[in-house]
């Protein structure tokens, strides 16, 4: 096994040998270790492992299979922006010693440690931690998962991969060419994720609502990304009732426009990309009555230190279209409104956001 990664085998509940040769663990825990920092990457209920011969009668064994039925997998990004499945995977083993010519082996094709038919992942939940630069985490959590792990030819896939994703379903595709350095190859496409659910965190007085879909394409290596974008998105969500985010909950009363008006913002739009260590919107829009939101800007990852720029415009049933804040034609929001022209600025985090007027970021 630790041809295959650093991650070890640490706790086993009890083993059982099959009338094949397959071994099967119960409750096994899994952990990485990183230059003395000790995580745990997975435990399963049940891992099989299926190998090409007979434990305690045929000598060097290979292993063709890992089974992992029903595992708790924990993907986490560290503070320092590193990954613990960038380590997890890379075999624990020094390289062997140079040979001389004289001494060198015949060639001969050589021995994949990886096992041939895969890591398979039966009803999984994986938790993926994300910890900003403040040390506040934020973490999401899916749930059914379905895959297989593989190496060919060098390259690790998880393909296919799928689970459910706060109600919606996630489809993942995944290449890693390299383990040392690492880079990966990363798309992701959401549909039907449950914006309600999503929101459960922020602890709402009412609830949200909505569906969201979602496309990811990511593609990291020290050659190609550095300090560029690594990722690039766009999300969608239709059918909402988003208002009472914390992001548009005050905006009402701070630009002083009358609350007995209707208020709801029933879709979004929003197309992004991802740095090292910052989600940089390019364009973002939140569509409803009696204003809707068109802007850009930037957050850190765990949605600290925003930098965003909303302006507002003519919900889009109040005139069939929309147009600017400005003029005689809309003096029924300018008498209600502090400067409502210039851009709605916020700053602060998204749960906790800090509003303001200006005409700059």
């Amino acid at each position: 096994m630790n041809d295959i990664a650093t991650a070890r085998i640490e706790k086993i509940d009890r083993v059982e040998l099959g009338l094949e040769g397959d071994l099967t663990l119960h409750q096994t825990e899994v952990y990485t270790d990183r230059d003395g920092m000790r995580r745990l990457l997975y435990r399963a209920r049940r891992m099989v492992l299926t190998v090409d011969g007979v434990p305690g009668k045929d000598k060097n064994l290979g292993l063709r299979k890992v089974d992992l039925y029903q595992p708790e997998i924990f993907i986490r990004r560290e503070r320092d922006g590193l990954w613990n499945v960038e380590w997890a995977f890379r075999s624990s083993k020094p390289p062997p010693p140079a040979l001389q010519k004289s001494e060198a082996p015949p060639p001969g094709p050589p021995r994949e440690a990886f096992p041939p038919e895969g890591v398979n992942i039966y009803g999984g939940t994986i938790h993926i931690t994300v910890v900003g630069k403040s040390g506040r985490e934020v973490t999401w959590t899916l749930t059914a998962a379905r895959g297989v792990l593989s190496k060919e030819k060098g390259v690790i896939s998880l393909r296919p991969f799928e689970g459910q994703f706060y109600g919606g379903r996630m489809v993942v595709d995944v290449d890693v060419p390299s383990t040392q350095p690492f880079s990966c190859n990363f798309q992701v496409k959401l549909t039907g994720a449950d914006v309600g659910r999503l929101a459960e965190r922020l602890a709402l007085k009412k609830p949200v609502s909505g569906t969201m879909d979602a496309v990811l394409a990511l593609t990291r290596s020290p050659r190609r990304t550095n300090s560029r974008p690594i990722a690039a998105g766009r999300m969608q969500v239709k059918d909402g009732d988003l208002w009472e985010l914390p992001v548009f909950l005050n905006i009402l009363s701070f630009i002083a426009l009358d609350p007995g008006l209707k208020r709801s913002i029933d879709q979004a739009e929003v197309v992004f990309q991802v740095l090292e260590d910052r989600i940089r919107i390019e364009k973002m829009g939140f569509y409803g009555d009696p204003l809707c939101l068109v802007g850009d800007g930037e957050m850190d990852l765990t949605g600290e230190n925003l930098n965003v720029s909303f302006i507002p415009r003519i919900g889009r049933h109040a005139l069939g279209d929309m147009v600017p804040v400005l003029g005689d034609l809309v003096q029924w929001i300018l008498d209600r409104a502090k400067a409502v022209a210039l851009p709605v600025v916020l700053s602060g985090s998204f749960d906790n956001p800090k509003l303001s007027l200006g005409s700059e970021r």
